[in-house]
């Protein structure tokens, strides 16, 4: 047994030859990946394991990751490829942010650019695809307080590859289809025309992805290039 999968599953996992169109993509906050000890942690870290032996590439949001933590955290998942923005200071002095890509077995890591700190991590990958073309892929996080800032940096930064197509998924505490204010409005607008000079746009979805005092808000997005956004869907799951 390693770790809660038995070897011999584990075996078929890596060895299976997997013929992808598209990638197949889990984007989660996990709110705080710091801890390894801890009960919380180590039923992230079993979902995260889940998705990965699915093939599926893993985006991380608000990992508050230091370079250990990283390091550490990229040695649990062995067969796996890990690359993280870093957390950075916050207004209180602990850590905000930490973005991270999780790339499975059979994907080949090109390229791996911060786009901004703390917040978004691109990397430029190929997928276990016959023949298998690079991709861009982004994890996003805009932290509630500062997400003016950051989209704005995040609009103005250079995406390296912008011939490749791109994927982007995270939480960005903003409604794109519905704004909540001003602020949120002037967000989405710029967001959507930075994705749309890369041929990407969000995927349609109707759920709430937030609950709490403010009323439920779809804060977290899935973009993919426009060309074949029609073929996509998402599935919401809530793990804590």
């Amino acid at each position: 047994v390693c770790g809660t999968v038995l070897l011999d599953e584990l075996i078929q996992h890596l060895t299976r030859r997997t013929t992808c169109t598209r990638p197949r993509i889990c984007s989660w906050n996990a709110r705080w990946l710091v801890a390894v000890h801890t009960r919380q942690a180590a039923a992230k870290r079993a979902a995260i394991q889940a998705q990965l032996l699915r093939g599926d590439v893993v985006l991380l949001q608000e990992t508050h990751w230091s370079a250990a933590d990283a390091a550490i955290w990229g040695g649990l998942f062995p067969q796996a490829t890990l690359v993280p923005s870093l957390a950075r200071p916050g207004a209180e002095g602990g850590p905000q942010g930490g973005a991270a890509i999780i790339l499975p077995t059979g994907w080949t890591l090109d390229a791996a650019d911060e786009i901004v700190p703390a917040c978004c991590i691109q990397v430029t990958a190929r997928p276990p695809s016959a023949p298998p073309a690079p991709v861009r892929l982004q994890s996003l996080y805009q932290p509630p307080d500062t997400k003016a800032q950051d989209a704005d940096d995040y609009v103005r930064a250079r995406w390296p590859n912008p011939h490749l197509d791109l994927y982007v998924a995270g939480d960005l505490n903003t409604q794109l289809t519905e704004p909540r204010d001003n602020e949120e409005r002037a967000i989405a607008d710029a967001l959507h025309s930075a994705w749309e000079r890369h041929g990407s746009c969000p995927v349609e979805h109707h759920a709430a992805t937030r609950t709490g005092r403010g009323g439920p808000a779809q804060i977290d997005h899935t973009v993919v290039p426009a060309a074949g956004a029609w073929r996509w869907a998402t599935k919401l799951a809530w793990k804590r």
